[in-house]
């Protein structure tokens, strides 16, 4: 195997002279032949008319010596077929004239033609080089981004698994402080009531009022608590989008709760009213909310007035409630749908601040939206956006 790769090496140059030197005589015989077929339309005039491009391409395939070779070729088939006197290689002196001319244009064109393609081969090696250079820098920048981004990613990977993992905690302590908060809340509330029952007339007033604070406070406070849990509860959960029939649901709320009933509140009823796409628990906690609302924030003395209806929008459903009671002021209206934010903090009116919070939230789930109309003692009318059920 050895022997046969140094025999290679020593004929590599022989067969780069034979193909150098054979496509240069090639080159003239071509050009000879062309001459030869144009005899009968020049004669003796222009002998050197196609061995000019044959010099040169001859240089530029083989380099200086091939052309040099094309054009000493070039001189004795051109002398002898077409340089007085003919057939012979003893030129006259217009003859003679005519070969230093071709002889002298052959060596400058060879050696343009060396110059020429030299630098050109250069400046396309250099710009080989370059990019070469370049490529191998993109390389490496790409190389070096990628290992960048996989480190990235696994961080991302890292930080999501313990962000997770630390909410999980947070949830398993949030429920366990609210259960631990609520018994010690309702065996207050419960004890206050008892001793209210049992000692309540023999205590003074002042102690009997404070007796009432505090199951009040106790009662309060479980609420808060509750919302808070409900809350947390809509913002985590995952839900099923499914048909809803908002009629049933609706009239299914209005019997399950009595301060939804005559003489508390009355509750019209536009039908038909349009099926919706959402999560039917999270509608029914909106719902109820909402007309829970509408029942409680009425003026003293006076019965809740609800009305309900739907109007189709384009791929949507607004289902309005609207009521008469002591409406919203207009400064409170961007804030009625934030965590702890109420509209009215007269102690007549009892809530935690959550209930529209929980709303907004559990309808954003499904890919809506709330809003409200309302004008202080002239009532208030809400409105969800839902996606209409298909």
């Amino acid at each position: 195997m050895r022997n046969q790769l140094e025999q290679l090496a020593r004929k590599a140059p022989y067969r780069s002279i034979v193909r150098r030197f054979g496509g240069a005589t090639i080159c003239v015989v071509i050009a000879a032949g062309l001459r030869l077929s144009l005899d009968r339309y020049l004669g003796r005039s222009m002998p050197w008319l196609f061995f000019f491009p044959a010099v040169m391409f001859s240089t530029w395939h083989g380099a200086f010596k091939a052309g040099l070779f094309a054009a000493g070729l070039s001189l004795l088939i051109g002398t002898f077929f077409w340089v007085e006197p003919h057939f012979q290689f003893l030129p006259d002196i217009s003859g003679l004239l005519s070969i230093l001319i071709f002889a002298g244009v052959s060596v400058f064109m060879c050696y343009l033609s060396e110059l020429w393609y030299g630098t050109v081969f250069k400046l396309l090696g250099t710009s080989q080089s370059a990019l070469s250079e370049r490529t191998q820098q993109l390389e490496a920048a790409h190389e070096k981004l990628q290992a960048q981004a996989e480190h990235l990613e696994c961080l991302v990977e890292q930080r999501t698994a313990k962000l997770e993992e630390t909410i999980c905690e947070l949830e398993t302590f949030s429920y366990t402080i609210a259960h631990d908060l609520r018994g010690p809340l309702r065996a207050m509330e419960a004890y206050a009531e008892m001793l209210d029952e049992d000692y309540g007339s023999t205590m003074e007033k002042d102690a009997r009022d404070y007796v009432r604070k505090i199951s009040n406070a106790a009662r309060r406070m479980d609420e808060l608590i509750h919302d808070v849990l409900t809350y947390s509860r809509v913002v985590r959960s995952e839900i099923k989008v499914e048909h809803v029939d908002t009629e049933k649901l609706l009239r299914e709320i209005i019997s399950d709760y009595p301060n939804l009933h005559h003489p508390f509140a009355a509750i019209e009823i536009a039908t038909p009213l349009h099926p919706v796409s959402g999560n039917k628990a999270l509608l029914a906690q909106c719902l109820s909310n909402l007309l829970g609302n509408a029942a409680k924030f009425v003026s003293p003395g006076k019965m809740a007035k609800i009305r309900i209806w739907t109007e189709e929008k384009i791929g949507s459903v607004r289902l309005f409630i609207q009521d008469n009671g002591i409406g919203i002021p207009s400064a409170h209206l961007d804030k009625i749908f934030h965590i702890f934010e109420r509209a009215h903090g007269s102690p007549g009116y009892e809530g935690t601040g959550i209930g529209l919070a929980i709303v907004k939230k559990a309808v954003e789930k499904m890919h809506g939206s709330i809003g409200v109309e309302s004008e202080l003692h002239r009532g208030s009318k809400f409105w969800l956006d839902l996606p209409l059920a298909k």
